[in-house]
């Protein structure tokens, strides 16, 4: 996560999410997206590129920031949305299941962390055992 993007955890995450269900460039997934989306053309825009350029190109995404901004300001938002630069005690990260493992997808780290197979409990047994034993 670039530091010119303030507490933006909650968008990275949400982006990975999206990019890992609408596969690569926001085609091809699980995941429609409409192509004259903001996140359409972010994941179009970033595909190739090394994580730090995509962090850089996600921190200029102004049609991106003004969609997370509008959402997360939203009388549906289920938490009060903390300013661009307060700090913050709480940090959003993504857990999914690739080719069978549990990979955590955290915008702090730079690259993907692969917690091993996932076990016949299931992608949701195994994420909470991990943030059980890791975050708390």
């Amino acid at each position: 996560q670039h530091k010119e993007f303030g507490n933006a955890c909650g968008t990275i995450a949400a982006i990975h999410t999206i990019a890992n269900l609408a596969g690569s460039g926001g085609e091809g997934g699980v995941l429609p997206l409409k192509p004259d989306s903001p996140v359409k053309r972010f994941l179009s825009a970033a595909r190739g590129l090394t994580p730090d350029a995509a962090g850089t190109a996600l921190a200029e995404a102004s049609d991106l920031h003004e969609a997370s901004e509008a959402a997360a300001k939203s009388e549906k938002a289920q938490t009060k949305t903390p300013g661009r630069d307060d700090k913050v005690d709480g940090h959003f990260v993504v857990f999914l299941e690739v080719e069978g493992h549990l990979v955590e997808l955290d915008g702090c780290m730079g690259f993907p962390i692969d917690h091993g197979a996932i076990t016949s409990g299931g992608l949701l047994e195994d994420a909470a055992r991990i943030i059980r034993m890791e975050f708390m």
